[in-house]
């Protein structure tokens, strides 16, 4: 009278594993993609940091103690904007949403020491 019972069991046991192939194949490729991405910047900015830590650490300390008094004499919003404007410059927009406020101040605490001329 129609369809066999078993059939129908083996269509939609194929369906869904068809579907869930599909679904994860979509979705983890998009997954993989912007997390790599993400994580790419991340390393990059985190090379740029190192590398800027050590040019501060090379610096005569009493220009780097200078630098970081005006840093830190400049008001919070100042320096999370400079902050945010060099990592646009450098790192594209999607750096400026990767980090916290923290560690924004830290980062431009780094450029700002080492030397803005010196940003690369």
């Amino acid at each position: 009278m129609g369809i066999d019972r078993n059939l129908i069991l083996i269509l939609s046991l194929a369906f869904i594993v068809i579907w869930v192939i599909v679904k994860r194949n979509r979705g983890g490729t998009k997954k993989s993609r912007s997390g790599n991405s993400g994580v790419e910047l991340t390393r990059r900015v985190e090379a740029w940091f190192g590398m800027a830590r050590e040019r501060t650490a090379l610096m005569d300390a009493d220009v780097r103690t200078e630098r970081e008094d005006q840093w830190n004499a400049k008001p919070l919003s100042e320096r999370l904007e400079m902050t945010n404007q060099f990592l646009r410059q450098q790192f594209g927009e999607d750096a400026v949403g990767i980090y916290r406020d923290e560690e924004k101040l830290e980062i431009g605490l780094a450029w700002y020491e080492g030397g803005r001329d010196a940003d690369s």
